[in-house]
This record gives structure tokens, sequence and C-alpha cells, in this order.
């Protein structure tokens, strides 16, 4: 009987062992499923632009000299683009033209590109709804978030330079803030983009 009982208190044990060796088994496991960490990363907004532009001609009065500035997304991020123009000394006789360039020729689009574009009137040169917004605070808006990489539509194209007999400078400066959730193709009006700027000029 003893015999017996001591092999009982043998296997009894042995399943014991096994049992308890099977749960530490499966709680690790488990622990070791749970346990682990997933690292999200994410990247702040990064808005960088730059003007190119196409500056050709004899700067010499009565002459039209390319000048074709546009705001290129150098950045990471969807951007909205503001740009002024400043002309020195300011009686210079310089009228800023849209329009189109066919090597040396020049083909003027109607308006002069200063005076097209209102506070309500697109301007608009390739007729696809994006385009400049003159606010009556001097700076020119563009309606629409650039892309990354992307440039906007030149502010203008052409310089006719009236009767000029001293040097001048015609200056072109932009900014760019990130355009939060909108994206490249929607059309925003001007109060809007007014909004966006107006929050990192505060």
């Amino acid at each position: 009987m003893k015999e017996i009982w001591k092999k009982k208190k043998i296997f009894v044990i042995t399943i014991a062992l096994m049992v308890g060796i099977i749960g530490t088994a499966a709680t690790f496991a488990i622990i070791t499923a749970t346990a682990g960490t997933v690292t999200n990363t994410f990247q702040a907004a990064k808005v960088a632009t730059e003007i190119e532009e196409e500056f050709e001609g004899g700067i010499k009065a009565g002459s039209t000299v390319k000048k074709n500035p546009s705001v290129k997304n150098t950045g990471i991020s969807d951007a909205f683009v503001r740009a002024r123009i400043t002309i020195s000394p300011e009686q210079t006789e310089v009228t800023l033209l849209n329009g189109t360039w066919n090597g040396t020729a020049f083909t003027e689009k109607g308006k002069a590109a200063d005076s097209i574009a209102t506070e309500s009137t697109l301007y608009d040169p390739d007729g696809d709804g994006t385009g400049w917004y003159q606010g009556t605070d001097g700076w020119f808006y563009y309606n629409s978030p650039v892309a990354p990489g992307q440039n906007t539509d030149n502010l203008f194209d052409a310089v006719k330079i009236g009767n000029v007999t001293k040097n001048f400078d015609i200056t072109v400066y932009q900014e760019a803030v990130f355009a939060g959730s909108y994206e490249a193709g929607d059309k925003v009006g001007l109060p809007v983009l007014k909004g966006f700027f107006a929050e990192v000029t505060k």
C-alpha cells in the first residue's frame, strides 16, 4: 500500500509540476505577446519655399523684359503662399505684365498683372481656377495650397519699362505657412488665406 501511495505521490507531483510548467509557459507567452511596444513617428510640418524665375533682356527705356517669378514649395508639407512686389524708387515708370513668351517675342494678355488681381478678382493666368488675389494689405495671395516640389503660377511674366533714366529695383518678397487640413487643389477664399497668415504674424 505504501508502495502504491508513493507511486501516486510521485505521479501527482509530476503532474503538478507539468501543469506548473505549462502554466508558466502560457503566462510567459501572454506576457511576451502583450508587452511589446509600438513606436509611431510623427513628423512635424515643415514649410520651406523659394522664388524661382527667368530673367532675360536688356534694361533700357521702352523695352519689355522677361521676369516671371513663381514660388516653389521646397518643404515637405502643403503650404499657402503670399507675395509682395516693391519697385524702388516708387516713381519708376514700369508695368508688370501677364502674357506668353515665344523666344524673345512677348504676347501681352489683357490688363497688367498688378491691376487685374483684386480682393474679389482672381488673377488666373492658366484658367484652371488657381491663381492670385491682391489684398488691400499689399500682398498677393495664392488661392490654393502648393504641394511639395510644385510651384505657384507666375506672379507676372514680364516687365515693361517706360521712360526710365535711372537704375531701379523690382523686389519680390514671399512668405508661406502650413496649409493645415487644406490640400493641394483646394480652392480657398481670400479671408481664409489672410486668417492663416494673421495667425503666424501675431
